[in-house]
């Protein structure tokens, strides 16, 4: 398994390596003792051979300088590791003269087992910690003094030092930190709880950078440097990016609790400047990207064979709206000169459609047009006919179309096939047919008809029809 670990380092492949080899307890067994001397572990024994007897709640023993450390490994596959393997290990250490504890897990721990940790000065390894150590970074984060973060004293030292050099004294965002620190911003995270930045700025002493108030002349000054900077009026992520205010003061420039979203609108305005709708494109690579999506709305139709809808075209070009290249759909349609469908049809517009698709799809008279049908190849969809008409079998009764027997009521279904059933009985002039007879007689599957009724359950209901309706034909027969 080491050889393993090693060759996937050096084809780039070790943290997928390791990603497998966790999901299996198995083999997670089997692949800690590699990574814990590829941390800088000496003399990494297994405490038992043979995982039934008894460990004293230690599964390693290991060295480093001069101290020895006991080690418990749990396998978790779905939860979350708790307080029971520190527990453990804590009261463990004695037995094999360790003077200091770790425990490792293939997932996460709790944060209850985070805060029995701290207190009993356990490190903690989980997944994420795993794999960063076979990737080689951070080797001494991963163990000293936490397994998830640096020493506080360093974040604390980091922290200050990207506030002094990088954000002019104020508290810096997790974009500063990704961006000037050499710890992860997951690692001042997870040395605080609740694991959250905000909570980690709290601790320096400092207010969150979005409840900080920052004077107007700071943001005009921060809005004309990133202007300067781009060389048009900034959007927002302009202001995140090159900006050294966080773009959530423009949002809520001047502006009441609902009215945030239009704050740097505001601000705008106060420069005298447009609000920027096109995302920073200049006249010319508008026109560019606004005839890209002309042709790719022309091609689908193509393809299609009708005006595609909204979704549709969205789908196709892998995007999520078209503004603000265009306004609207319908500015897309006509800039293309397609026609675009009628959102809005009459009952004689509708009674129409139907009949053009079912002669499209060369559906015979003795059958019915599912709602899909409609969906996929007619100019209005299926909603149009229940807003008219309230459901789509309403729809079919009234124009006399033959109602597919799987979208109508159990009950109804029932006594449909039950009369079919009857019809094929008189023509084959027998009493009771079998299953194969019906299926042959009728070309369908008796089953997918007749629902969840058992056959002979059917033929029983069937036969007492029968008898009833003979009884009602003598009685009147009688009467005459």
């Amino acid at each position: 398994m080491s050889d393993l670990i090693l060759m996937g380092t050096k084809n780039n492949s070790k943290a997928e390596t390791i990603k497998d080899a966790l999901k299996d307890e198995e083999s997670f067994y089997k692949v800690i003792k590699p990574v814990l001397e590829l941390m800088n572990f000496k003399d990494v024994q297994e405490t038992r051979k043979n995982r039934k007897t008894s460990d004293y709640g230690v599964d390693y023993t290991a060295t480093t300088g001069d101290e020895k450390w006991a080690i418990q490994a749990k396998f978790r596959s779905k939860s979350a590791c708790g307080n029971d393997a520190v527990n453990e290990v804590v009261g463990g250490k004695n037995h094999y003269h360790a003077t200091r504890t770790l425990v490792i897990t293939n997932g996460r721990f709790t944060d209850t087992a985070k805060k029995t940790a701290l207190v009993n000065s356990t490190r903690l390894i989980d997944r994420e910690s795993i794999i960063e150590a076979i990737d080689g970074k951070s080797l001494d984060a991963v163990l000293l003094p936490y397994p998830y973060a640096p020493d506080y004293e360093q974040l604390r030292e980091e922290y200050h030092r990207v506030k002094k050099d990088y954000c002019n004294g104020r508290p810096p965002t997790e974009r500063n930190i990704k961006e000037h620190s050499k710890y992860r911003v997951s690692k001042f995270k997870k040395a605080v709880l609740p694991n959250t930045w905000n909570t980690f700025i709290k601790q320096m002493g400092d207010v969150p950078v979005r409840n900080t108030k920052i004077k107007n002349d700071e943001l005009v000054k921060n809005y004309n440097h990133v202007k300067q900077k781009v060389g048009r009026v900034p959007t927002l992520k302009d202001l995140s990016a090159h900006g050294d205010i966080d773009a959530g003061h423009y949002t809520k420039y001047k502006s009441k609790e609902f009215q945030k979203r239009h704050g740097y609108r505001i601000f705008l305005l106060s420069q005298k400047d447009r609000p920027n709708r096109n995302e920073g494109l200049s006249k010319k690579e508008l026109e560019e990207h606004q005839k890209k999506y002309v042709g790719e709305l022309r091609s689908l139709k193509e393809i299609l064979g009708r005006t595609p809808t909204l979704i549709e075209f969205l789908v196709a070009i892998n995007k999520t709206n078209i503004r603000p290249l265009f306004k609207t759909y319908a500015e897309l349609q006509s800039k293309a000169g397609i026609a675009p469908r009628i959102r809005k049809a009459s009952k004689k517009l509708l009674v129409e459609n139907y009949n053009s698709v079912k002669k499209e799809l060369k559906v015979p008279d003795s059958k019915a047009l599912r709602q899909k049908d409609i969906d996929s190849c007619g100019s209005f969809k299926s909603d149009s006919y229940r807003r008219y008409w309230g459901s789509w079998n309403n729809f079919l009764r009234k124009y006399k179309q033959p109602l597919n027997l799987n979208n109508m009521p159990s009950e109804e279904r029932l006594e449909q096939a039950i009369e079919s059933y009857l019809q094929v009985c008189e023509l084959l002039d027998k009493e009771s047919l079998s299953f194969s007879e019906y299926k042959l007689a009728k070309g369908e599957h008796p089953a997918w008809i007749i629902g969840t009724t058992k056959w002979n359950t059917f033929k029983e209901l069937a036969l007492k029809k029968a008898a009833s309706q003979k009884s009602v034909k003598a009685a009147s027969q009688e009467m005459v």
